[in-house]
């Protein structure tokens, strides 16, 4: 029988080793040949064969389990000196042997080295790493120990494993250095030493301790090697690459062209502004300076002008005058245009950089306005692969005349050429068409660039340019934009138009598109951008370029940082509604004179009985000799039903009862110094005494920095007891807020002031307030009883409000001045109403960037521009805050004037000049 030997320490048999002490005899098969008489029928020579086959595939499964397959890797296949290399050797068993040991050799004459640890449960992985010292191509090769006799015995071959690496010189690409500017580059760690030991570096550089540094001289590209040496003597050679540049220098003129008669020598003073790449010292000089025509050389001025550049910049001037002979000869050549020219030499930029001015003698052929669109009128298209663009255009103004060419370029590649003769014309407009054939190319990915290029008359401009960008896929269904609102056919009932959408991570920049019509007929009819998940349509953009009651498609694409489109949204449709009612529906006004002889009574019953009206009430108001008359009505028109009683009863004012808004907001940085605190330190007095009526939004009468000041007060909103609000109470701090050395202060801290509610505030934390006309014309009356001398009225409205204006005409008539603002839209073309009526002061803003408010246009029709941004306020509850707006300019103007207290001859006078204020403190 086998058993396998006891080995010393084994209290039970050991696994099996080799070799093996067998026992077994031929008479073991015959006693299983009489065991089993099936079997005495084969010959004994079978018999024997049958017993030796046995016993070798007992054997052979005795036998210790080398492994299956040995497989080495190294990572990385490249690598340089110095680098470390991982080598990962992998080894599997059929069944636990022996500890094996794996051996590598790495090919660099290191010798055969163990792997630790020894296998003992397959599978089993190793790993090591090796640093090589030199270049060259390295063949590393893996085996089973072969000292372990019982892990090699009979081992099924191939034994071993190999695979190859690259090792190459360590290599490094310095910063790029330029000539004359200090350069600095660590090469690593401090207490290693570093010598050059060949190739070639810039001269003015040389290696102090770990560090190369110097001024370069020469511009090249350079390559060296350094050793690098640690405290232990170990030396590792890196070649460095160096490419020393010279810094560019660009000049430009003012003026850049000039225009000379064309029968007499002409002078003009030329300034020359230089910059530089790099913010170095240089000196620049010109020796002369050079009249051309084409490539003739005209004449010359011999006079030599320098410079000298500080940190890349400098600026130097020339008086030029162009002699007579230069004139004449360009006569003789025909042509209108030279030019003069001066080549500048640094000393070490590039060597020649030459300036060059236009010059017409003369009138000549020139264009004044190049502007390329896409037929729709926009300058960037989307569309997909191979989808057909419908064409561009290009509006070209010119003077003069003469032979038009040019040529249609997509990228560069040149789609058609123009060749146009063109009459003479002092400043007209032709528009040139881009040919249908050949189309423009859609079939590359990515974004694409369409101008048209004139090559004669020569300009040397950058021409404008289209963009259209070709996607790859419907980016509307692999990264789709998720559109909010409006959505499914919704019909707005809003002026300004909001539409929203799911924001995009990826997405640095959304484009809105409004379509109108299908198929070839669509057309986009306005575009925008936005940073945020969110645009709102502004009213007079609405109004201009949709049609209520239409029906539209929108459609929202997300760009990346390169103005790409990433991301798209499916269309939406949406129809846009009636706008908002700019007055309250269903209530009309009559403002009536009192004279003698006027049944007010019959009037009403009269109207009533032909109209439909209901009487509401009426109020006097004799400080302007005039009765307020409200209706009701069910007409769904009041505006026209106001215009048609007008037209019956001469002497009468009949219109709706107008909205307005407080034009002022709480401003989101609440920590800024005031702008206008320069305006108290102008204060010659302190107002006192001088009345003013503040028609707002409820004033706190408690507030400790107004309740002093405060005189009377009143509240002309129906419904809406008398309250403190934020608009108003801010407004008045700002005219006449006590001095008491907390909170705020006004620029007219004596004045008394008179708090009208005409407006009530629409929401518990924001200032916006609504007023109306019926309200605003009973507050004016109100105003004149309590012998105001100044009004303010900080509210707006874009409506022609007669029954208001004509409140307006009596109370300035009586002497009272009144202020109101300009208005905070930066999209509106005119001054805000009452700010628009001429008797009335109006005042813009200024914001802290130096720009206007609302706008410089408008800005420009005001009587006064003062500070609109961060301004100091009151608030309810003895609070102190800031605000921004038109508003706050306007009371700035009324604390000043009831400060100044000036006549109103006076007042009239100066609002003829440019500077009101100016006027009015002299």
């Amino acid at each position: 029988m086998l058993r396998p030997r006891k080995r010393p320490g084994c209290s039970a048999p050991c696994p099996p080793r080799f070799p093996l002490t067998i026992k077994w005899s031929f008479s073991n098969v015959m006693q299983i040949q009489k065991n089993h008489p099936s079997l005495r029928r084969f010959p004994m020579n079978a018999m024997k064969r049958v017993s030796i086959l046995i016993f070798t595939v007992f054997l052979f499964s005795l036998l210790p389990k080398t492994a299956s397959a040995v497989s080495i890797t190294a990572s990385p296949r490249s690598a340089s000196i110095g680098q470390p290399v991982t080598i990962t050797l992998h080894s599997s068993y059929s069944s636990v042997v022996t500890p094996c040991f794996i051996q590598v050799n790495y090919g660099d004459g290191s010798g055969w080295t163990n792997v630790p640890p020894a296998c003992s449960t397959p599978p089993c992985t190793n790993t090591t790493t090796h640093t090589y010292s030199l270049p060259g191509t390295y063949r590393i090769q893996a085996r089973t120990n072969p000292s372990d006799i019982d892990c090699v015995a009979l081992l099924i071959p191939p034994a071993t494993a190999s695979t190859t690496i690259t090792v190459s010189t360590r290599e490094i690409t310095l910063p790029d250095g330029v000539v004359g500017m200090d350069y600095e580059y660590e090469l690593g760690d401090r207490s290693n030493r570093y010598r050059k030991t060949t190739g070639r570096m810039d001269s003015g550089l040389k290696i102090v301790r770990n560090t190369i540094k110097g001024i370069p001289v020469k511009e090249g590209k350079y390559r060296f090697q350094i050793t690098e040496t640690d405290p232990r003597g170990n030396t590792v050679d890196t070649w460095y690459n160096l490419k020393i540049t010279k810094a560019m220098l660009t000049v430009t003129t003012t003026p850049d062209k000039v225009t000379l008669d064309r029968n007499r020598a002409g002078s003009f003073r030329l300034t020359y502004h230089f910059k530089s790449s790099e913010k170095l010292d240089d000196t620049l000089s010109s020796p002369q300076g050079v009249f051309w025509a084409g490539s003739r050389r005209l004449g010359t001025i011999n006079n030599n002008i320098s410079t000298r550049m500080t940190k890349g910049r400098a600026q130097l001037s020339e008086q030029v005058t162009i002699p007579l002979s230069v004139i004449k000869s360009a006569q003789r050549m025909g042509v209108d245009k030279i030019s003069y020219q001066r080549t500048f030499t640094p000393k070490y930029m590039d060597a020649a950089t030459t300036s060059s001015i236009a010059v017409t003698v003369g009138t000549g052929f020139t264009f004044t306005k190049i502007r390329i669109t896409f037929l729709d009128k926009t300058s960037k298209k989307f569309v997909k692969r191979k989808e057909k663009i419908d064409g561009a255009e290009v509006e070209l103004r010119y003077e003069g005349a003469g032979l038009l060419k040019g040529y249609w370029q997509a990228d560069d590649r040149i789609l058609a050429r123009v060749t146009k003769s063109l009459p003479f014309a002092n400043g007209r407009t032709i528009t040139l068409r881009l040919p249908k054939v050949p189309p423009l190319p859609t079939y590359s990915i990515g974004s694409h660039r369409l101008r048209f290029v004139i090559t004669n008359p020569p300009m040397r401009i950058p021409f404008p340019q289209v963009i259209y960008v070709v996607t790859g896929e419907d980016l509307a269904t692999s990264h789709p934009i998720h559109l909010l609102s409006p959505i499914k056919g919704a019909t707005t009932d809003t002026g300004a138009l909001k539409f929203s959408w799911k924001p995009r991570h990826d997405v640095i920049l959304y484009k809105l598109e409004i379509l109108a019509g299908k198929g070839k007929n669509q057309k986009t009819v306005f575009s925008a951008f936005s940073k945020k998940p969110s645009y709102t349509l502004p009213d007079r953009v609405g109004m201009k370029k949709l049609i209520e009651g239409k029906k539209y498609r929108w459609r929202i694409t997300g760009l990346d940082r390169d103005n790409n489109p990433i991301a798209q949204s499916r269309d939406e449709e949406f129809r846009l509604g009636p706008r908002p009612l700019s007055y309250v529906p269903g209530r009309l006004l009559m403002l009536v004179d009192l004279r003698p002889g006027l049944d007010i009574n019959k009037l009403v019953a009269t109207l009533t009985s032909r109209y439909p009206l209901t009487l509401e009430g009426h109020k006097p108001m004799r400080q302007l000799g005039r009765e307020l008359v409200t209706f009701s009505t069910t007409s769904g028109n009041v505006e026209q039903l106001g215009r048609a009683i007008a037209a019956e009863q001469q002497g009468i004012v009949v219109q709706p009862d107008y909205l307005y808004s407080t034009l002022g907001a709480i401003s989101e940085q609440a920590n800024r110094s005031s702008l206008f605190q320069f305006l108290r330190l102008k204060a010659t007095s302190t107002g006192k005494g001088v009345r003013v009526a503040i028609i707002d939004t409820g004033v706190d009468l408690r507030h400790d920095d107004l309740n002093p000041n405060i005189v009377a007060h009143a509240n002309f909103i129906k419904g809406s007891p008398y309250r403190a609000e934020i608009h108003g109470t801010a407004v008045a701090g700002i005219i006449g807020a006590l001095v008491n050395g907390t909170g705020s202060a006004g620029i007219a801290p004596g004045s008394s002031l008179i708090a009208l509610r005409a407006c009530k505030q629409l929401h518990p934390d924001k200032a916006e307030g609504r007023c109306y006309s019926s309200s605003i014309i009973q507050a004016i009356d109100a105003a004149m009883a309590n012998k105001a001398r100044f009004i303010n009225m900080s509210l707006g409205a874009n409506v022609p409000d007669h029954l208001v204006a004509s409140g307006l005409d009596t109370a300035t008539d009586a002497g009272i001045v009144i202020l109101a603002p300009a208005g905070n839209d930066p999209h509106q073309t005119r001054l805000a109403f009452p700010a628009s009526h001429p008797k009335v002061i109006s005042v813009a803003g200024a914001l802290d960037n130096g720009r206007k408010m609302p706008n410089d246009r408008v800005a420009a029709q005001a009587d006064c521009i003062l500070p609109a941004q961060y301004i100091q306020v009151t608030l309810p509850g003895n609070r102190v805050s800031f605000m921004n707006g038109t508003s706050m300019a306007s009371a700035e103007a009324a604390g000043l004037l009831a400060d100044l207290n000036p006549d109103t001859k006076k007042i009239t006078a100066c609002r003829k000049t440019p500077r009101l204020l100016t006027c009015l403190g002299k």
